[in-house]
């Protein structure tokens, strides 16, 4: 049985690593004052996901005249971008143990939900495999979670284990970066041409190949869309940890919704961050839980609402929170 993780930024954040869209900001705009995306866009956003859509929107006051001058600052914006990400991700430092404790979260990852939802998995584990494949789906540059999973697939950690006297086999697959690496191209931008604010430059074929992610995919021919599709369809539960559900990855958003309503077994896992959560109150918890289920089915365009029922709400997990990742003070990049 499958399951598959997709993982952004928060994953890197509960590392230790200072990669917020804010953070960036306060570097690039130091070095770059003049550059026009930076100035007009400002520390507004929260997070990647609004960064890249008001992108797409100041792309309004871009015309034929700046257009040049609008793909020059954005690849200038995205070298900076890796340089900055490249030195955060070398303060991270991975210890021997890091196999025992990740083993242990992912397999449990199922610890903070209702205990209805676990006697799903709890049934599926008396009765239908014993294999479990263990996928990870990152939206994120840096290769963390890929120095975490080639330490763990060295030392042989993530193999097997014994439940009720069975032995249950996991595998532990190689991490898949659906926006590129730092070693090679990132890839920043919106889901699809009607993010693009601009209706002269709606149909505009550089821009589409510069700042649409699934056409940029597609032209880096990487078949990295068709491969998450592939993991996705062939899971039994999807969990998304330290993402927006921004609309620039509303591609995914819409996939797994349709991959929801195929299979009535199928699980959607989200592992949510809710600052003040009173759990005291059993209406208010309900009430949440509700709230983001609803805004999955707005973003997935989903109005079946026998869907919500699988789609699971976990609150302010420590799932990735390691020991075992430390991190280490290096220079400040200039």
């Amino acid at each position: 049985m499958r399951i598959t993780f997709l993982v952004g930024n928060g994953f890197d954040l509960n590392c230790g690593l200072h990669t917020q869209y804010s953070d960036f900001y306060k570097y690039f705009i130091e070095k770059h004052p003049q550059n026009t995306i930076a100035c007009e866009i400002a520390d507004n956003p929260e997070n990647w996901a609004d960064l890249e859509l008001s992108i797409g929107k100041y792309i309004e006051k871009v015309s034929g005249e700046n257009r040049e001058t609008f793909l020059n600052d954005l690849a200038e914006l995205e070298e900076e971008l890796r340089d900055y990400l490249q030195s955060e991700k070398e303060r991270i430092v991975i210890g021997n143990e890091i196999g025992g404790e990740f083993h242990d979260k992912v397999v449990c990852f199922f610890d903070g939900m209702r205990p209805v939802d676990k006697a799903d998995i709890a049934n599926l584990r008396r009765s239908t495999t014993n294999s479990f494949q263990y996928t990870f789906v990152t939206f994120n540059y840096t290769d963390v979670l890929d120095q975490i999973v080639e330490k763990i697939k060295k030392s042989g950690t993530f193999d097997k284990r014994t439940v009720n006297g069975r032995t249950i086999l996991d595998d532990l697959e190689p991490v898949l970066h659906v926006h590129g690496t730092l070693s090679d191209a990132l890839v920043l931008g919106l889901n699809d041409e009607s993010q693009i604010c601009n209706e002269q430059l709606k149909d505009d074929l550089t821009l589409h190949e510069t700042i649409v992610k699934p056409k940029v995919n597609e032209l880096l021919g990487e078949s990295r869309t068709d491969k998450v599709k592939h993991f996705i369809d062939e899971s039994r539960y999807v969990c998304v940890f330290g993402l927006s559900l921004g609309e620039t990855d509303k591609i995914w958003w819409e996939y797994i919704g349709q991959w929801l309503q195929r299979d009535q077994n199928h699980r959607l896992v989200l592992f949510v961050l809710e600052k003040t959560p009173s759990r005291t109150i059993a209406m208010q918890e309900i009430l949440r839980k509700r709230k983001w289920q609803e805004l999955f089915l707005k973003k997935a365009g989903i109005e079946n609402e026998n869907v919500k029922n699988r789609i699971i709400i976990i609150e302010n997990s420590g799932i990735f929170t390691m020991e075992n990742v430390k991190l280490k003070v290096l220079e400040p990049i200039k």
